[in-house]
């Protein structure tokens, strides 16, 4: 069976629920639904329900410190 792939294929590096492991098999982590995958979790949801993620939420902007950085 084919399957689309996901209009927002990038949406995964953007999400909070996402992780990278350090399992080789299994590198890619979606923390709210609790798996690990060797493909971005994105397509793991889209190839079991046929639909996009439900459980996006973006990151957070990242602060940072004051110093860090280039020198």
């Amino acid at each position: 069976m084919l399957i689309k792939p996901p209009e927002r294929d990038g949406l995964c590096r953007g999400c909070q629920h996402f992780g990278v492991s350090y399992d080789r098999n299994f590198p890619y982590v979606c923390r709210v639904m609790g798996f690990k995958s060797r493909l971005l979790p994105i397509w793991e949801v889209k190839s079991a329900d046929g639909r996009e993620c439900m459980s996006f939420q973006p990151r957070a902007a990242r602060q940072d410190k004051p110093g860090a950085g280039r020198k």
